[in-house]
């Protein structure tokens, strides 16, 4: 998995999972940066993808927690 992946990925997720704005933009503001911090970004998505989340996207989540994990 590259880190546009990543982004790509995590975008996904968060315009599916959060409907407050500011929290939006601000976790894909996040997503942006030169230095993706994917912890972070993880850890403040949580609370919103609860009982969000299909099959695929916690795949997605596993897959993104292994890449931060290498």
């Amino acid at each position: 998995m590259t880190v546009e992946e990543l982004r790509r990925l995590l975008s996904d997720l968060i315009e599916k999972c959060v409907s407050d704005e500011l929290v939006k933009k601000h976790l894909l503001d996040l997503v942006t940066r030169d230095e993706l911090p994917l912890k972070e970004i993880l850890i403040e998505l949580t609370p919103f993808a609860l009982g969000r989340l299909s099959e695929e996207d916690r795949k997605a989540i596993g897959d993104m927690a292994f890449y931060d994990s290498r």
